[in-house]
């Protein structure tokens, strides 16, 4: 006559901030088999069956109720077969060895330009610990649902989602996973779309009162942000190339060349007056304070020099969109401006409707 097992949950002990391991525990026949999951909880939060009081319960019920559908399908293709039931046979595809955590760390330090490490672990932190052969096709969905939840405004939402399908497409192109349903559902997942902006950038001539009184300027570390962001606004760099500036390897015969930071796009430009008096003060003078007190200077001077903060949003984003305005301005074309940027023509796109000079040009004609 076959055994009787009991499948059900039990937490472990209580370790870092409270948190105790769910396991899936197997009694019968002599038996008291503890199989660990991937999902950690408060003990206020778990009733025995079933996890209850945190926002993102449904999904690791789930993940739970698989593993615990995962060793009773064991046990009884073992009781069919007349095998013994033991620890090693139910701890078997466990995948505890997979887990997704251990895969972002990895994804993290290969992966800097796709944005700052800070930013890429906050959203990671409310991905769920799951072994990645466990990943079903409705992660991205219940991802989703989770962040809804939050309230995130539209472009959060659209980024972060983003974020994770790129996170495993990664997993897939590296083979971890396989699973065919799995990765047509990853494929065809749409992140909800965002809303664009209308790009912040300064006209011509606050660039110029941006010099003027960045050379003035007594703060030492003040003035190195207020130069640093004239450098993207005459060179159309990105915060995180910003970084990475080395005049020795940039500069070449009166040529500025850099390798992208985000997408590894080779972007060279020459080197004209303002830029060159530019380089000249980054040269000796390297970006080492944090972001935030980057973003905090640069901010400073927007006021020295009259703008508005409370009407405009200056980050150092804003000099990149400056850098392309002043292109298109200056009379290049879109393909000529995306090849400066180190981006895709739609991109620049987006800065010629704002400049549309032509159409400007008529209205103005037909209209005044």
């Amino acid at each position: 006559m076959p055994q009787k097992y009991h499948i059900g949950f039990m937490l472990g002990n209580a370790g870092k901030e409270d948190f105790c391991k769910v396991y899936v525990r197997v009694t019968g026949g002599g038996a008291d088999f503890r199989l660990p999951t991937t999902v950690k909880v408060k003990k206020e939060d778990f009733t025995g069956k079933k996890i209850t009081g945190v926002h993102n319960r449904k999904q690791l019920n789930d993940l739970i109720q698989k593993e615990r559908h995962r060793v009773e399908t064991l046990i009884l293709d073992a009781i069919l077969k007349d095998i013994a039931i033991t620890l090693e046979l139910l701890s078997e595809d466990s995948g505890s060895r997979d887990k997704l955590s251990t895969y972002i760390k990895k994804y993290l330090e290969d992966t800097p330009g796709l944005n700052t490490r800070r930013t890429l672990k906050s959203i990671y932190k409310k991905l769920p610990e799951v072994s990645i052969n466990r990943i079903g096709v409705d992660f991205l969905q219940d991802h989703e649902k989770m962040l809804r939840g939050q309230n995130l405004d539209q472009n959060t939402l659209y980024n972060q989602t983003k974020k994770v399908k790129q996170l495993l497409l990664s997993l897939i192109d590296k083979d971890k996973i396989t699973n065919p349903k799995v990765i047509k559902a990853i494929t065809k997942y749409s992140p909800p779309p965002g809303v664009k902006n209308i790009p912040e950038f300064l006209t011509i001539k606050e660039v110029n009162d941006w010099m003027t009184v960045t050379k003035s300027l007594v703060n030492p570390n003040k003035k190195t942000a207020g130069y640093y962001f004239l450098l993207s606004c005459h060179g159309g760099y990105r915060i995180s190339d910003l970084y990475r500036f080395d005049y020795d390897k940039w500069v070449k015969d009166d040529i500025l060349i850099v390798r992208a930071n985000k997408n590894k796009k080779i972007v060279s430009i020459p080197i004209y007056k303002p830029l060159d008096e530019i380089l000249l003060y980054c040269k000796n003078h390297t970006l080492k304070m944090s972001e935030k007190e980057f973003r905090e200077f640069i901010r400073d001077v927007a006021k020295d020099i009259g703008i508005n903060l409370a009407k405009r949003n200056i980050t150092p984003h804003t000099g990149r969109h400056s850098f392309a305005m002043m292109m298109l301005k200056k009379g290049l074309n879109i393909d000529e401006v995306s090849e400066l940027l180190g981006d895709t023509p739609d991109v620049a796109r987006v800065y010629a409707r704002i400049l549309n000079e032509q159409i400007a040009g008529k209205i103005k004609k037909h209209l005044d």
